[in-house]
């Protein structure tokens, strides 16, 4: 039966106080839908088409109700605002900013009554008592600006001059944005400390490397967030803790690849000054790094300056070493590469690209070797060749077939300067998986700049409080600290998933994501109570007096948690007004992992039975097929009925591996005042999504979508008696 506030027409609120198309969102899967929106008055009524003779919904305005404009919320949906009443908060885009505009200040008015005059609701009227807002700088100086000249504004810059990272969807820019979140501010750095930029990019700009490093102390945190939030395996973080403790680097730095083709790899380097031998222990020990220590060994190679390892998901693993060649002179060292290419089984260099080199040699020197190892095999082999000239540059952009004022744009976007090295390598074949191109590639590496410690006045520090710490014992300690805080939330969580049983009974949960299935859960039932208790009562006593108001143990346990992590001020705010969605909640609090490249396709959507009465449950079937590892996600479920209704659920996915995936939801379609379930077509849609269906937070999207019907016929089933 629909309810009868409902039951009026477009015709009978004419004149409106203002009518026109929106997007809004809506549905327990949180789907986009365009809507015909009519004020009137304290009502705004939305419907599916500004003929129809019965409303689909009604948001009523209430002496608390706020609009807020959200333009910086969601970059696809631009001209966004939120209207929020006591049952919740509804996001709504205009097409136009003007529209946007208008329907705020038409909105404004109607909270003021018949005849009111626009009042401005601001973030104030809705912030709850006891939270004090952050301190605004006084006699009007303003903050320090964010430089837009240093080396990260440069590297952003050179960002936007690629075509593949232009496209706001893209994964592969998803994957940039992470990491790039993962850099330390300039503001971490102690006295007489820097972090340094690097990228690289082949000559056809289709694949780029993109490299950071900084004092290990401030890195190592970060550093391990970026990795575990993009699914890197806790092996791995392991190896890089035991190899960290055996060099004991000054500094540490992150690297991401990227292709035009989809491919997004990354790792770990510690760009120091050691012992071949140690950094060949941080390899997968094989035929490959036995030749390279023999060669190494008979050419008086003793030492590295950089060692580096990715942290795929998936084996082999592969380990770079940079070495500096021996040698008086540029013919030597770049005989001693060649011989390089021959003992490793790599093809011959290109007589014409050598050649280049050898005309340009004079200002030439110091020649490196970057050698790439993994467990099947030598990966990739690449010759550098350091502060090449503008006329080296041009011949190889010549010989490389290479778009020149694509190369001179690109090296305008940081800040003008040339490549610090030019580099002649050789993937072998096999190793490009398809996104990385094989063979001979041309290579520009730059050196964009570095972010330097501010002055800043130290406080006076107590002599007695300084300890001398052995220098033996400080990465160890620091990296195993450090990850031990990152997984504090989720070995919490954990045990509380062992004691407690999870009411996601089709979650696909194994152990390694039971902190994250429960934190979704109790966050998801927290939230609710959360808001109700912030509106009536206020914040009162800080994380302790707020969450220690919420029914059971298990909510106040993961609310603490997580208030805590952020603060009293941030968890309020995050919970009041950032559309409250439990696994971004959870992904921010690093209790769920990040996502970055997943893929996904649907391959088969069914109902059975296809139609069938009233009474009748419906089972819902699926299978989709995971192409690249989603961390965190669901499998979303909507289900409209003729009237525009919607049902809706969700499954939550963790850890899926590239794979073939089933899934059910049952429906019983037995009538009742909420849900008539009235007879005729249905619609179904399924979609497999990182983080949560339909939520605008930055990590969720849409992998995968597919459709079908049912039909619900007039007359009720009737019950089998066994």
């Amino acid at each position: 039966m629909t309810d009868p506030v409902l039951m009026v027409s477009v015709a009978q609120l004419a004149p409106a106080d203002r009518e026109g198309w929106l997007t809004k969102q809506g549905g327990a899967i949180k789907t986009w839908r365009r809507r015909w929106f009519v004020l009137k008055g304290k009502k705004l009524y939305y419907f599916k088409n500004k003929t129809d003779v019965e409303a689909t919904g009604l948001i009523e305005f209430e002496p608390d109700s706020f609009v807020k404009d959200e333009r910086d919320k969601d970059k696809k949906k631009k001209f966004m605002f939120s209207l929020g009443t006591s049952k919740r908060v509804y996001y709504i885009y205009a097409e136009v900013e003007s529209d946007m505009k208008q329907w705020i200040e038409s909105i404004r008015r109607a909270f003021g009554g018949e005849g009111g005059s626009a009042t401005r609701v601001d973030q104030s009227a809705t912030k709850p008592a006891g939270v004090v807002e952050q301190p605004k700088p006084q006699n009007g100086t303003p903050e320090k600006p964010a430089s837009s000249t240093g080396p990260r504004s440069r590297i952003s810059n050179a960002k936007s001059v690629i075509p593949f990272l232009r496209d706001e969807d893209s994964k592969v820019l998803e994957f940039w944005q992470i990491w790039s979140e993962s850099i330390p501010p300039q503001s971490d750095l102690q006295s007489g400390t820097s972090i340094e930029f690097h990228v690289a990019t082949s000559i056809d700009m289709q694949k780029l490397t993109w490299r950071t490093a900084g004092p290990q102390n401030i890195f190592i945190q970060k550093m391990v967030d970026f990795f575990w939030n993009v699914g890197a395996p806790e092996t791995e973080i392991d190896r890089l803790n035991d190899v960290g403790a055996l060099i004991n680097p000054v500094k540490i730095g992150s690297w991401i690849d990227m292709s035009d083709k989809g491919g997004m790899d990354g790792g770990w380097y510690f760009p120091v000054d050691i012992p071949l031998k140690l950094a060949i222990e941080a390899s997968d020990i094989g035929e490959p790094t036995r030749k390279l220590a023999e060669w190494a060994e008979s050419n008086d190679v003793l030492n590295c300056y950089s060692v580096g390892r990715d942290m795929g998901a998936a084996p082999p693993r592969q380990t770079e070493i940079r070495l500096k060649l021996p040698g008086p002179d540029f013919s030597t060292q770049l005989n001693l590469a060649i011989d390089a290419f021959k003992s490793f089984g790599f093809p011959q260099l290109p007589g014409p690209a050598l050649d280049i080199l050898r005309q340009g040699s004079s200002e030439m020197g110091g020649l490196c070797l970057s050698v790439i190892t993994s467990s099947e095999g030598f990966v990739r082999l690449g010759l550098l060749v350091p502060k090449p000239s503008r006329e080296v540059v041009n011949q190889l952009c010549d010989y490389g077939q290479a778009n020149k004022e694509r190369i001179t744009k690109f090296e305008q976007s940081l800040g003008g300067v040339g490549p610090a090295y030019v580099e002649y390598q050789y993937l072998q074949k096999g190793f490009g998986y398809t996104v990385y191109k094989e063979g001979f590639d041309i290579v520009f590496h730059y050196f964009v700049g570095e972010d330097h410690s501010e002055i800043k006045k130290l406080a006076s520090v107590s002599r007695h409080a300084m300890v001398k710490i052995s220098n033996e014992h400080i990465t160890h300690y620091i990296i195993h600290t450090m990850f031990k805080q990152i997984l504090a939330s989720i070995v919490i969580l954990a045990l509380v998933a062992s004691s407690v049983a999870s009411p996601l009974s089709k979650a696909k949960v194994g152990k390694k994501g039971e902190g994250c299935a429960v934190c979704v859960d109790a966050m998801g039932q927290a939230i609710n109570d959360l808001l109700n208790i912030i509106v009536n009562g206020g914040v009162i006593g800080g994380c302790s007096g707020l969450c220690g108001l919420l029914p059971n143990s298990i909510e106040n346990m993961v609310c603490s948690l997580a208030c805590d992590y952020f603060g009293i001020e941030e968890f309020v705010k995050l919970v009041q007004e950032e559309d409250p969605d439990p696994i971004y909640f959870c992904q921010v609090a690093r209790a769920c992992p990040q996502n970055a490249g997943a893929a996904a396709s649907i391959n088969v959507v069914s109902v059975t039975p296809a139609s069938a009465p009233q009474g009748t449950t419906f089972t819902i079937s699926a299978v989709y097929n995971v192409t690249s590892v989603v961390n965190v996600g669901q499998v979303g479920l909507n289900v409209i009925d003729p009237a525009g209704n919607v049902v809706g659920g969700a499954e939550l996915i963790l850890y899926e591996a590239p794979g073939v995936y089933p899934v059910q939801f049952s429906l019983q379609a037995q009538p009742s005042e909420q849900e008539p379930f009235q007879a005729g077509s249905y619609e179904v849609q399924i979609a497999v999504c990182t983080g949560t269906c339909g939520s605008i937070h930055k990590g969720a999207s849409i992998l995968a979508e597919a459709n079908t019907n049912f039909t619900i016929t007039g007359q009720t089933a009737k019950k089998l008696i066994f």
